[in-house]
């Protein structure tokens, strides 16, 4: 993989992209899709603005799919809203980057989040942080915040 992504790893790379997505050749933006009788529902679809930045930074395979990256990702974010209409812009954007990604296989329909303090987040890792900046914030100790972070995280698919 090229430089700009072998330097992070799990979901600390997935979040870089979600979070900083110009540095890998995209921009976030606003559409609109359906699913038959359901939606319209507004969710975010990468914009290609560098499509050679694009390219170095997800390889060729991004575009030698038969389907276009477009159709893909309004597949990915209808599926999802499809299921669970009320999900979060996150989930979808951590889901089409694990897609461009080669993570996640076509059938990307059980996107799995996970639930802290009553929100659902879209990694493991943000739900821990959530949690300790929470505790941490009431006054709660170090080892006791650490105990609860073990055992308060559901997973939801």
């Amino acid at each position: 993989m090229p430089d700009n992504i072998t330097k992070l790893t799990g979901d600390a790379l997935i979040n870089d992209i979600v979070d900083n997505p110009e540095k890998y050749g995209f921009t976030w933006g606003n559409f609109q899709v359906r699913e038959g009788d359901m939606g319209p529902w507004d969710v975010p679809l990468p914009r290609h603005d560098n499509l050679e930045l694009l390219r170095t930074s997800f390889g060729d395979h991004l575009f030698m799919a038969k389907t276009s990256r477009h159709v893909t990702n309004q597949r990915i974010a209808r599926d999802i809203m499809s299921r669970r209409p009320l999900t979060n812009a996150r989930v979808i954007k951590v889901a089409i980057v694990q897609n461009m990604l080669g993570i996640r296989s076509r059938a990307v329909a059980a996107v799995k989040t996970y639930l802290a303090g009553g929100q659902e987040f879209a990694t493991r890792e943000l739900a821990e942080t959530f949690l300790r900046e929470a505790l941490t914030a009431k006054g709660y100790p170090a080892d006791l915040i650490e105990d609860v972070i073990k055992t308060a995280i559901a997973e939801k698919a």
